[in-house]
């Protein structure tokens, strides 16, 4: 789970900026919110972000992405003009970017930062808390001229030449935790997995890809869906899939679904991508990755009461983008995920009463709270209502006079009495 994020020099961002996900103790309210992280401490399970236009909102997002993206992309894939500094500030635009995590792993308080700029990583490092104190993982700091020293904890495993091969293999430019990840050392696996596996970022140019079990063999895909459906009051009563030959799909070029095969997860399993209207299943078996069309249909009853079939492009606008983002309200409710979902522009295409409905049973689980987090930009001011979200998961974006982004939650805010 997230607890905190720090972003300074980045985009929009120039001064340092905090993001935090602890439970406020005056905030009260929807319990299925709220995870007990430790006996004093809870994390929320939700988190939106408002503001006008420009004012930084995807930027967040994008700073996110950044992170994840420099930690589990192949080094050679990694583009240093993705490293972009505020622009309106003199110092500032040649000045690095920082980032800083602290996230909850396996029960323990993580702390993962990094400063950089397009020419090198100029610091990493990585804390545990243990007890209530912070144990160092890793912390590297690289010269002006280049030169990179590593050095790590004393708690971890006794595999001290590989850790220092790969230390010495780390190019200037490239996060050691990908390095970690690329050479498989065990000890920052965890961390490392909670960037690839855990933190799901969806935006408006991204290919909605999540993991479904076997979509199209069994009803794991398609029931939960028509529950779904049925729930937003779109007048659907069902919904079914069928499997056809990828030949039969037209949604895209070969260099599209090339992209989808590649950046389909290694591990085994069913991978969905819904893609300009059409579905794409990528099937991991052992390595071996094979792509095929998935034909979605939903049932709305004629006036006799018997079911008629829409294929997914005769639907609505507002449905396919449900039938998009159906899956990750199954992340968010996986009794085992650790998913943090972010989606930037949750509203876009939905009507106000059904984003609201959407957060409502993204979030409104069981008593007992998955550790899953939903974080989501918006407009819609419906969704600021208290039986959707409480006051300390509503957070403001907006710019000051020099053109800076800043945020402030809904709790900072002082109400005038008797009102």
């Amino acid at each position: 789970m997230l607890a905190q994020f720090t972003i300074k020099n980045y985009l929009s961002f120039g001064e340092k900026v905090t993001f935090s996900m602890v439970k406020s103790k005056s905030a009260k309210g929807l319990p299925s919110h709220v995870f007990p992280a430790t006996e004093s401490l809870s994390l929320l399970r939700g988190a939106a972000f408002y503001g006008a236009n420009a004012s930084g909102k995807s930027n967040f997002v994008k700073a996110l992405e950044f992170v994840k993206q420099r930690v589990v992309q192949a080094q050679s894939t990694q583009s240093t003009s993705d490293v972009r500094p505020f622009k309106l500030d003199r110092v500032l635009r040649n000045a690095p970017s920082e980032f800083e995590f602290i996230v909850l792993l396996e029960g323990v308080f993580v702390t993962y930062g990094v400063v950089l700029d397009s020419q090198r990583v100029h610091r990493e490092w990585c804390y545990r808390d243990a007890s209530g104190q912070d144990s160092l993982v890793f912390e590297r700091v690289t010269s002006e001229e280049g030169v990179t020293e590593i050095r790590f904890g004393e708690a971890l495993s006794a595999e001290v030449q590989k850790r220092q091969e790969v230390a010495q293999a780390t190019h200037e430019n490239q996060l050691f935790l990908n390095a970690a990840l690329t050479h498989s050392l065990p000890e920052f696996s965890a961390l490392y997995t909670w960037f690839r596996d855990s933190l799901t970022i969806v935006t408006p140019n991204t290919p909605y890809e999540h993991k479904e079990v076997r979509p199209c063999q069994d009803a794991d895909y398609t029931a939960p869906l028509s529950l779904f459906l049925a729930q937003m009051g779109l007048g659907i009563r069902d919904a079914d899939s069928k499997r056809i030959p990828i030949e039969e799909v037209d949604f895209a070029s070969q260099e599209t679904l090339n992209q989808l095969l590649t950046s389909a997860p290694d591990t085994d399993g069913d991978y969905i991508a819904l893609v300009n209207g059409s579905a794409v299943v990528v099937e991991v078996q052992q390595g071996r990755k094979e792509a095929y069309g998935l034909l979605l249909r939903v049932y709305h009853e004629t006036f006799d009461g018997k079911p008629i079939a829409f294929h997914f492009e005769e639907v609505s606008e507002g449905t396919q983008r449900l039938i998009q983002l159906h899956p990750l309200v199954s992340l968010l409710h996986a009794p085992e995920s650790c998913s943090v979902v972010v989606i930037d522009g949750l509203d876009s295409l939905l009507h106000p009463h059904l984003a609201r409905h959407f957060v409502q049973i993204a979030l409104g689980v069981s008593d007992t709270p998955p550790s899953t987090q939903l974080l989501f930009t918006a407009h819609e001011t419906q969704l600021l209502a208290t039986d959707t979200l409480r006051t300390d998961e509503i957070w403001f974006v907006e710019k000051d006079s020099v053109g800076a982004s800043h945020l402030s939650s809904l709790v900072e805010f002082k109400y005038p009495t008797g009102l």
